[in-house]
């Protein structure tokens, strides 16, 4: 089984890694994870590049990033 790489475009390449305080225009939100009726995290695609974001909004504060979750598309 082979899978493709996705190269992250230039605006999904800042954005990982920085405070989910942060906001972001260029990505759809496609779901969320809630836990006991609290959300704790927002999914999000980019229509440019195919990456796939967790937007993590519980934890500690060093844990409330954007994380790009999906290195290899499927």
């Amino acid at each position: 089984m082979e899978f493709e790489t996705i190269k992250l475009c230039a605006e999904c390449a800042e954005l990982h890694g920085q405070p989910s305080t942060v906001t972001s225009e260029h990505l759809v939100m496609v779901g969320a994870g809630v836990f006991q009726g609290e959300c704790r995290e927002e999914h999000y695609e980019c229509s440019t590049c195919g990456a796939a974001f967790a937007r993590v909004l519980t934890g500690e504060a060093e844990s409330r990033v954007w994380l790009a979750v999906n290195s290899i598309q499927h």
